[in-house]
């Protein structure tokens, strides 16, 4: 992965021209701190003048001049993020402003201190916004007779809800001329350079430089000269806190030999982060991924013409077709392509104070992202998701936001983002996923939703959904499986059981157990009598015996009776609709052996199925009076 990063850094260094070490160096204040408001600290020879309030936009890039630094000392450049208070921490607002000015006096102290051939407004300017927004010494935390309280008001002022984000900078005001803002200060531009020339070797609270001479990790180049804190913000690459990660031994100036990586190397990584997060990193169901192309022994000529499409799609498309459904997904623009490209996708956890990567899969050849739009749309196809079924099945299709459907990010006091990624990871490496874990978790939902009176019917489609797409994209597993040869007669009813079986999965048991087809075509009586009592009486006649779809083998056949004896209480003009698909029953039942073979979750399942697709087994008028 590493070298993934300094390829595309290498690629946007090139796609943007960028030859200024500013702006190589200089990051988006706007992406780090989630806001376009700036707030200026705008001062002058007489000192703290006003706020002034100024949208950001990529071209103000330079006038700020941002860059991070560590969160317990200061930011390469006064330029960082407003302080933000919590509801109910409102009295805390002012010492934490504070502690942000006190940022920024650090970062003009460092600046100025380290910095050579400064013209004289400006070492006068340094000057006079230390000592401003410089704590009170030995009251750092208070805001009781601090000299920063006019500066702390007009924030408050300019800035109400801090609950808002905002980026907080200075200026400089001379009489007659234009503010001159952070990136006009030439202690400012050292400063920039300097961190970030300094990122690979230098770190708080190592002593010297952690570097040496050997072979670049990245591009392979020899004897040169190599830094060991190669890093970029999110994801870190390692980490040196504990004592043993060093390769070698305990010092960490050894610690070069972990990762040794030349200059441009380091330049790439560090460039690299921001572009990716912002122009190939995509929403995932309470997610976010990481889509990292590289090319399979390619010109870089070549590569970098793929990656610039990959690029310039993101920002100008919408997809026509889709895996998730973020708007911007480029899965398919990548299906297109040759095989001399592969992608990467990293998924991880969104959180502003560390990056927590969930799932990586490599290697994945634009010929993967095709079989899976294939299967999509063979699963979509499928006869049980065109009409005459009714429209939980018909509306929509498949996407991966049917796994999450089944694998909800909490439900019922637990989560199941462990088993939804897993399913994603399935899915991208074109294997099935276990049935039974599918159907107990998707059954769990189906039953809540049953007894919470909601449309339980999408939560099955979906689940069905998953069934069949797994069975499609796996078909090097795929084992066809006959008809289990079942005499249902030869009614026009039988004739159309057979074809709803025919048309069923090929995995699982509906083809070839008696148990399972004896299921499904008594959820289908009930559900048609239920259709009848709706009508003449308003009112559903087994809602008691459903157990909310918790059901078992004596529970099928007591519902079969209880099936029997309802379709007579209604006459014969009843009893002849239903009286078909009684028999059917019937006779799957008969075939079925004293004990079935199903578990609990599986005859429920098929009972729901068999219910909800009861329109696949009635007549052309019998489904018109059906409400589905």
């Amino acid at each position: 992965m590493i070298h993934q990063f300094a390829e595309l850094g290498k690629f946007f260094l090139q796609r943007e021209a960028v030859t200024d070490q500013l702006l190589q160096y200089a990051a988006d204040p706007a992406a780090k701190f989630g806001s376009q408001v700036i707030l200026a600290l705008v001062f002058s020879a007489n000192g703290f003048e006003r706020v002034q309030v100024e949208e950001y936009d990529d071209d103000r890039r330079l006038r700020l001049l941002y860059r991070q630094g560590p969160p317990n000392g200061w930011d390469a450049t006064p330029t960082t993020g407003m302080a933000t208070v919590k509801k109910g921490q409102e009295n805390t607002a002012d010492a934490d402003i504070g502690k942000k000015l006190a940022r920024l006096a650090r970062s003009i102290g460092d600046a100025r201190d380290h910095s050579e051939d400064l013209p004289t407004w400006e070492c006068e300017a340094l000057t006079v916004m230390h000592d401003v927004m410089h704590p009170p010494e030995g009251n750092k935390l208070s805001a009781i007779d601090d000299h920063r309280s006019a500066v702390i008001a007009a924030l408050r002022s300019a800035h109400p809800d801090l609950k808002n984000r905002a980026i907080l900078t200075v200026a400089w005001q001379v009489p007659g001329e234009e503010i001159r803002w952070v990136g006009d200060f030439k202690a400012f531009q050292q400063a920039l350079v300097r961190q970030g020339t300094d990122a690979g070797t230098k770190s708080k609270g190592i002593e010297g430089d952690v570097k040496g001479t050997g072979q670049c990790c990245i591009c392979g180049k020899r004897e040169t000269e190599v830094s060991g804190l190669l890093k970029v913000t999110h994801p870190p690459l390692y980490t040196l806190d504990k004592p043993g990660s060093v390769a070698g031994g305990f010092n960490p100036l050894d610690a070069w030999q972990n990762f040794p990586a030349c200059r441009s190397c380091c330049d790439a990584v560090d460039y690299s982060w921001e572009r990716i997060k912002k122009e190939l990193s995509f929403n995932y169901y309470g997610f976010k991924y990481l889509l990292l192309p590289s090319p399979v022994r390619i010109a870089p000529t070549e590569a970098y013409e793929w990656m610039s499409r990959l690029v310039s799609a993101r920002m100008s498309r919408n997809a026509s077709k889709r895996l998730t459904e973020a708007e911007d997904e480029l899965l398919d623009l990548i299906a297109d392509e040759n095989n001399r490209l592969q992608v990467d996708l990293l998924f991880y956890q969104p959180d502003p104070q560390s990056f927590r990567p969930q799932l990586y899969v490599s290697g994945l050849l634009p010929s993967r992202f095709r079989s899976l739009f294939d299967g999509q749309q063979r699963a979509d196809r499928h006869q049980w998701f065109q009409q005459p079924s009714p429209r939980a099945f018909t509306d929509g299709g498949f996407t991966f936001g049917c796994f999450r459907e089944i694998f909800p990010a909490a439900h019922g006091g637990s989560t199941f983002d462990d088993d939804f990624l897993s399913a994603t990871r399935y899915a991208l490496e074109l294997r099935g996923f276990p049935d039974r874990r599918l159907l107990e978790i998707g059954m769990r939902w189906v039953q809540q939703d049953y007894i919470d009176g909601s449309k339980w019917e999408y939560r099955l489609a979906d689940l069905l959904r998953c069934f069949i797409f797994f069975e499609e994209i796996a078909q090097h597993q795929k084992r066809s499986t006959s008809l289990n040869p079942i005499d249902y007669g030869s009614s026009e009813q039988a004739d159309r059981v057979r074809k709803c079986f025919e048309q069923a999965p090929d995995t699982g048991k509906l083809r070839t157990d008696p148990g399972a087809q004896a299921t499904f075509l008594v959820g289908a009586c009930c559900g048609r009598i239920e259709t009848i009592q709706q009508a003449t009486r308003g009112s559903s006649p087994f809602a008691g015996k459903y157990k909310g779809f918790r059901l078992g083998q004596q529970d099928i056949q007591g519902l079969f009776v209880a099936a029997k004896d309802k379709a007579k209480a209604y006459g014969e003009e009843a009893e002849r609709t239903v009286n078909g698909l009684l028999s059917c029953a019937a006779a799957a039942l008969a075939a079925t052996p004293d004990r079935w073979s199903l578990s609990p979750d599986e005859i429920s399942y098929f009972f729901a199925l068999g219910h909800a697709l009861r329109s696949r087994l009635a007549k052309e008028r019998e489904r018109e009076t059906d409400p589905q």
